[in-house]
């Protein structure tokens, strides 16, 4: 199998990114990082030279994810900060890359953009994807509780604990919890965010809770999300459905379980899994496929843009 150079926006692991993890996880899937691209030119060339210790092979920086793409990528990886996912998002469109976008998928000033710039990958039938892990651990939530099934109305609950206080403890974190409504509930017809609810809306304390409904025609679901800052690992999450809750559990090497009622149910690294997802979308090209994953990622920046736009 032919391995496909892939480039890398935001290699480092300032504010938590996941760069390392995922050059190593692209390796794994088939793909070979071959450059990078940074916040400066010195901090890109700071993590070209520390991943290709860790990959051991050469990894080029580049001055910007304009040039990282014009320099013989043929698949694109963001994982910088939300506030530069735009710039990363064009850049790739531009030159025609399928990309791996961390979430959010922009930050929530750059909506309207990230809008437009979606459109651009569906013209191009590109495939486009969000890191949206926690769909690729249901298979433990249906070992654990036996069923997925959704009826009329749903509720959908998720606890995190995000790092920073303030506003951004939502734009972080919601894309998840949308992601698993996507993934458990269809959304078809569309449903429509009304009822959106913080219930400390100056993000003054360290534990909050958003609450949310998605209505249609035919379905109601209910989102809540518990959010308790948590400035370091191990962080706590946890999964809902309609009462049915699960817990993650961190292993040593970081093997990761879910529990509930006293079993445990193990889990591949749902961001490996995602990896895998991209890997095999780059290479088949499924025309039904990519436009499903597209169609999610427009989905939930429609969401994301209503919520936040909620909370000014």
């Amino acid at each position: 199998m032919k391995t496909i150079p892939v480039g890398l926006v935001g290699a480092g692991r300032s504010r938590n990114g996941l760069g390392p993890f995922l050059a190593e996880f692209l390796e794994t899937a088939g793909f070979i990082v071959m450059g990078v691209s940074g916040r400066s030119p010195e901090r890109a060339a700071a993590n070209a030279e520390a991943l290709g210790r860790r990959l051991r092979h050469e990894v080029k920086a580049f001055s910007s994810p304009a040039a990282l793409c014009g320099g013989g990528a043929a698949a694109l990886v963001i994982a910088s900060p939300a506030e530069h996912h735009l710039e990363a998002l064009r850049a790739g469109a531009e030159a025609g890359l399928p990309t791996l976008c961390e979430k959010p998928f922009v930050h929530e000033r750059d909506g309207e953009e990230g809008a437009s710039v979606i459109e651009t990958f569906t013209q191009k039938r590109l495939p486009l994807l969000e890191n949206c892990q926690w769909p690729y651990v249901l298979p433990a939530f249906l070992e654990l509780h036996g069923t997925l099934e959704a009826g009329e109305k749903v509720r959908v609950e998720m606890g995190l604990g995000p790092a920073r206080r303030g506003r951004e403890m939502v734009q972080n974190t919601v894309s998840h919890l949308l992601s698993v409504i996507q993934a458990v509930v269809a959304v078809d017809p569309p449903l429509v965010v009304t009822d959106v609810r913080l219930d400390d809306p100056a993000f003054e304390r360290t534990c909050n809770v958003l609450r949310f409904r998605l209505s249609g025609s035919e379905r109601t679901v209910e989102g809540l999300l518990q959010l308790r800052i948590c400035a370091a690992p191990p962080r706590p999450a946890w999964l809902a459905i309609d009462g049915r809750r699960m817990d993650r559990r961190v292993r040593e090497g970081y093997a990761i379980a879910f529990s509930a009622n006293g079993r445990e149910a193990p889990v591949s690294d749902p961001v490996k899994e995602v990896v895998k997802r991209f890997a095999m979308l780059v290479r088949s090209r499924d025309p039904v496929l990519v436009d499903s994953e597209r169609n999610r990622v427009r989905q939930r920046l429609a969401w994301y843009r209503q919520i936040l736009g909620e909370l000014k």
